[in-house]
């Protein structure tokens, strides 16, 4: 079982590996959903359906994420885009 923020929507479909880190006020928005390792997603950021949020990721405060996210990127934004990879 994880433990996230009771102020969070996390549909039981979602797919959530390992050290996810989860903001308050996160969105996970429709099926087909999965986290991978060691991804961060800050507070009040929306992922919409069908997205992977890939391993090492960061979605920023208030992203808005309507496609896949690359392994390490850091996206933010509405609608979210890559502004840079962590190493």
């Amino acid at each position: 079982m994880f433990n996230f923020p009771d102020d969070c929507i996390i549909p039981e479909s979602a797919q959530i590996a390992d050290n996810v880190k989860i903001g308050p006020r996160v969105v996970l928005s429709g099926g087909g959903i999965v986290l991978r390792e060691n991804v961060r997603l800050d507070a009040a950021c929306v992922i919409g359906e069908g997205v992977n949020v890939e391993q090492g990721a960061w979605v920023r405060t208030g992203a808005v994420v309507l496609r896949s996210v690359p392994p390490n990127a850091i996206v933010e934004g509405n609608p979210a885009q890559v502004v840079g990879y962590l190493n």
